[in-house]
């Protein structure tokens, strides 16, 4: 178990004792798709590890519509909020695929937490990153056309989809665009519209159930340039 956590590139630097502590009482749970991992304020008792497949955090309203924040894939982990307020899942986390997790008990990890401050510096650390990530989303929501939207959430997918332990990205995005126009909080008919004027300026192409990247270096010059 101490090698399987040891690949987590959250783990990076910290002492082998530390991880050979934790590993002595985490434990391998598996998620079929669909299957759901946490529920809105439900309890959080361990820290989780996404050794394989990935987890999709939603929320819904009254009326049931469902709104997709973002993935958490493989060499991620997840939890950490309501780990640490002890005050209930701040999202539904469901398997987009069949997954495979490492979940270290709450009491363990917060034990080492407080006495080695590497772990916790580790931990505001992510947090701050996480921090960051929303701030962006929601300027984007505001401040973005709709393509770019489009464009910037494909490129963060991308990004988000490698393994924190591999250099190259993937090209390919294998979900639906029902799953995608959730993200973004717009139907599916204006975000297939964006998809399909994105496909003309031969930055990606669109197949059932995949988006593929022709020319990540291309996707990112028109984000970055605001789609100038």
């Amino acid at each position: 178990m101490t090698d399987r956590m040891a690949a987590f590139s959250f783990f990076n630097g910290l002492e082998t004792p530390i991880i050979e502590r934790l590993a002595a009482r985490t434990s391998e749970i598996t998620l079929q798709r669909g299957q759901a991992l946490t529920r809105i304020a439900q309890p959080v008792h361990a820290l989780y590890l996404i050794e394989s497949g990935a987890l999709y955090l939603s929320m819904h309203n009254v009326q049931g519509k469902r709104h997709v924040l973002r993935s958490v894939n493989a060499g991620n982990i997840y939890g950490l909020v309501p780990l640490i307020e002890e005050a209930g899942a701040v999202h539904d986390a469901d398997a987009y695929r069949d997954t495979c997790l490492l979940q270290i008990p709450r009491a363990e990890f917060m034990a080492e937490m407080t006495i080695q401050p590497a772990l916790a510096m580790r931990v505001v650390k992510l947090l701050c990153a996480h921090s960051r990530m929303l701030n962006v989303l929601v300027a984007q929501q505001q401040l973005l056309s709709l393509d770019l939207r489009v464009a910037h959430r494909i490129l963060t997918l991308i990004h988000a989809a490698r393994h924190p332990g591999k250099r190259d990205f993937p090209t390919h995005l294998e979900l639906s665009q029902a799953d995608m126009s959730d993200m973004l909080g717009v139907t599916r008919q204006s975000f297939n519209s964006a998809l399909k004027r994105l496909e003309s300026m031969e930055l990606i192409e669109v197949a059932h159930m995949q988006i593929t990247v022709i020319d990540l270096a291309k996707l990112r010059d028109y984000v970055a340039s605001g789609g100038v």
